[in-house]
């Protein structure tokens, strides 16, 4: 089982600083296309067309993100206040982010960005802020990455490809809380960790199987991950940290 990188304050795309241009304000209330990187800035909404690379640190996104087949989806250190929706596309979300709605990815994986990290390329396990699933440094590669400190609503992971590498959810840091999880029908590894489900969490039509470890669940477990829950606690056991 793989445990992620801690991740590194500044934003880092494969190995390669953001080129991030100083924009400030506010953007217009409709609904705006990224196809660059951004910092501190204020959107409405987000729509990643296909094919694009979207960067976004230190922000604010006041509605929802929307990502195409076969873009890219960078969040550092921002703050998603509707839901995140993702379909064929690489989502990387760092754990100084908070997304208030509900997180889906639905076919996740572009193979074009394999091997990128959560905003930083770099773990030092000395550090005092390094996260526990801190233990070593180094590329890795990933379908999508998810470690926001908080996702309001649920997270749907549905039909992950054979050809995917591993989805990750909460290895660099914890989600907590996540309201409710549905892992449905992938064929790519899926990766839970360090988190707590305040809902149910669902596991149906995987193969292989997720693994979900370190992580309270307050609600009912349903699925074929339930027998591969490991370290993980139920309402009846000591919450988690």
């Amino acid at each position: 089982m793989r445990r992620l990188l801690a991740l590194a304050g500044a934003a880092v795309l494969a190995g390669v600083i953001i080129a991030v241009v100083s924009q400030s304000g506010s953007a217009s209330a409709a609904t705006a296309n990224c196809t660059s990187s951004y910092t501190h800035r204020t959107f409405s909404s987000i729509n990643v067309p296909p094919g694009a690379e979207c960067a976004l640190q230190s922000s604010t996104v006041n509605g929802t993100i929307r990502v195409s087949p076969n873009a890219s989806l960078y969040v550092c250190g921002t703050t998603v206040t509707g839901s995140l929706d993702a379909e064929q596309a690489y989502v990387n979300v760092d754990h100084w982010s908070k997304i208030y709605g509900s997180v889906t990815l639905d076919q996740p994986g572009v193979e074009e960005v394999y091997g990128e990290l959560n905003c930083g390329n770099t773990c030092d396990v000395r550090s005092s802020t390094a996260s526990p699933a801190c233990e070593e440094s180094g590329p890795a590669d990933y379908s999508s990455v998810l470690c926001p400190k908080s996702i309001g609503g649920s997270l749907d992971i549905t039909n992950a490809p054979y050809w995917a590498n591993e989805i990750s959810v909460g290895e660099c840091g914890g989600i907590n809380p996540i309201g409710s999880v549905d892992l449905i029908g992938n064929r790519a590894q899926v990766d839970l960790g360090y988190s707590q489900i305040n809902g149910s969490l669902r596991c149906l039509n995987n193969d292989p199987d997720p693994d979900v470890y370190d992580t309270r669940i307050n609600g009912s477990v349903h699925g074929d991950c339930f027998n591969d829950i490991i370290g993980t606690t139920t309402p009846a056991a000591v919450p988690h940290r």
